[in-house]
């Protein structure tokens, strides 16, 4: 598909474990139609399984924000790669998920301070970093973060 590896081509490699990474911004998106899309490009959304991992990610994500506004709402950033279902979190592709490397933006995860439905992942900014959110899948928000694994 020329559309793919069109976006492909675009995206930064990460030296660590080889994987490519790209902010994707069009509009308004939900998290299920971005993570179809991610799909359709030949990847899938980010998956932030490593401290380095998401520093990498998180300065495509966060530089983003002043140099990219359009892929912002507000303080609420683009679309990552996990849901909780079932209760518990759990990456798009399968991969386990560790509690302990969850980067959490302080209060999070909150399920909409308990009245919510947030059982998707998006990114927010903390200190200059990569920080989690829990958010409601009806949400749109303004991007999502591909990565292709080789």
């Amino acid at each position: 598909n020329g559309d793919a590896s069109a976006l492909r081509d675009k995206a930064a490699v990460f030296k660590d474990n080889g994987h490519a990474y790209l902010l994707v911004c069009e509009g308004q998106i939900r998290f299920d139609d971005a993570r179809d899309a991610a799909k359709s490009a030949g990847g899938h959304l980010a998956t932030l399984n490593s401290r380095a991992e998401n520093d990498f990610v998180g300065v495509l994500v966060v530089q983003s924000k002043s140099q990219r506004p359009e892929c912002w709402n507000s303080h609420s950033g683009p679309w990552l790669g996990a849901e909780r279902r079932l209760g518990s979190w759990t990456w798009v592709t399968g991969e386990p998920w560790v509690a302990a490397d969850a980067i959490w933006y302080p209060g999070q995860p909150d399920n909409g301070n308990g009245n919510g439905q947030e059982d998707v992942l998006q990114a927010f900014t903390l200190n200059g970093g990569l920080a989690w959110n829990d958010a409601s899948r009806d949400i749109t928000v303004a991007g999502y973060v591909v990565e292709w694994d080789k």
